[in-house]
Order: structure tokens, then sequence, then C-alpha cells
């Protein structure tokens, strides 16, 4: 859940949760509160990092593209090296 996430992430000003909102055609919004605005860069990169494999891990696609990457095979080529 993406609030979970954000409220793991270095730099999120205490006592403050994060919070996501729907915006409708498959698109969210999350709101979180950081203890300086100098970590806005390293934060949004480390949530959308952290989301992008959280979805990966459930079989979703973020992008809408259907790709290639975890095919039985790949994973069993992977496994042997």
């Amino acid at each position: 859940d993406r609030d979970r996430a954000a409220s793991a992430i270095p730099h999120v000003k205490p006592g403050v949760v994060p919070a996501t909102i729907a915006r409708g055609a498959a698109e969210y919004r999350t709101t979180v509160r950081l203890t300086s605005p100098a970590d806005e860069g390293p934060t949004q990169a480390t949530f959308l990092r952290w989301v992008w494999y959280a979805a990966r891990r459930e079989g979703l696609h973020l992008d809408a593209a259907d790709d290639e990457f975890s095919t039985d095979e790949r994973v069993e080529s992977a496994l042997r090296t």
C-alpha cells in the first residue's frame, strides 16, 4: 500500500502520516510531508522506486506496458546463473 511505503521513507516528517487519494483513470496522488524541502528529490526517487517494485511483485504494470521480464524461462535462467 502506498501510504505504508511512504511512511517508511527516510526524511518523512515525524508524526505526519502520508496520504494517498485516487484521482481517477487509474491515477493516484500521494502527499508526503518532509523534514526539509531539500529532501524532496531523493524522497520522490525512493518512493517511486519502492512503489514500482511493490507493484511488480504483485504482477501489476504501473506504466500499462506489457513486458516479458518475469517469464518462467527468464526466471529459470536467472536462477541457473
